[in-house]
């Protein structure tokens, strides 16, 4: 499973959600994947968004590595 990250040419950059190194796959090879609305994700980016718009660069930085961190173990 990945997510898109770019596309040329009709072909697809993919990733593993929360990182990784980034493959290409052509479109015809890919289908669509639905996941269950998570709230961990949520609070995270709630988080993350909070830090962000109150200047906080460093709490920042934590969430997103919190995210990297749920997204390997909740969402691989």
């Amino acid at each position: 499973m990945g997510e898109v990250m770019d596309t040329q040419w009709l072909r697809y950059q993919l990733r593993r959600p929360g990182g990784g190194i980034e493959w290409h796959a052509a479109g015809e090879n890919l289908l669509p994947v639905t996941q269950p609305h998570c709230m961990e994700c949520d609070r995270i980016k709630a988080g993350h968004r909070d830090a962000t718009g109150g200047g906080n660069r460093r709490l920042a930085e934590e969430w997103t590595m919190a995210m990297g961190r749920h997204q390997r173990t909740a969402h691989s």
